[in-house]
């Protein structure tokens, strides 16, 4: 990588509060392959954090897991290095994390405006930043991204914490 220049992790961002988004350097990337979607959506929700393998194979296969579960995520982790860059993902002990800046998910940068929003010294600053968090929602969150794992957890508190901030 050039001096100056941008890793491509630092190009990436991920969308999942709606449609799942994906862009490189500002350009879309079309990811077709359901798997592929859904493991971006469980990385991008831990943001930076390692995901262990175990819980990855379960948010991508569900109850029907592949006879060798992590050799199975180890060749979509390969596919998805292959659409994102190989600087995305990381392999870490036990797992893999996206390494990406967190507000370059629009999910991670949710939350942290919802964060700041409580620690605001005014009405006024609380306000611009549920504003902001809120202007993030495009639909649903994973919309277009199946699996049981993330739909009945990851998507339910997403969900009640912008109904939160709706009431806020």
């Amino acid at each position: 990588m050039e001096q100056g220049q941008p890793s491509e992790a630092d190009a990436l961002s991920v969308g999942v509060l709606g449609p799942l988004t994906v862009s490189v350097r500002g350009r879309p990337v079309a990811l077709t392959a359901g798997r592929l979607r859904t493991l971006l959506a469980v990385l991008a929700l831990s943001v930076g954090e390692p995901v262990p393998t175990d819980r990855l194979a379960t948010a991508v296969w569900d109850d029907d897991l592949p006879s060798d579960p992590k050799r199975s995520v180890q060749i979509y982790v390969t596919r998805l290095r292959s659409a994102l860059g190989p600087d995305a993902i990381d392999t870490a002990p036990g797992g893999y994390l996206l390494r990406l800046d967190a507000d370059r998910v629009d999910a991670a940068r949710f939350v942290r405006l919802l964060n700041a929003a409580a620690a605001a010294p005014d009405a006024g600053a609380e306000r611009a930043h549920l504003v902001e968090a809120l202007g993030l929602w495009r639909g649903t969150p994973f919309e277009d991204v199946r699996s049981t794992w993330l739909e009945p957890v990851a998507a339910a508190r997403l969900i009640e914490r912008y109904l939160g901030a709706l009431e806020r």
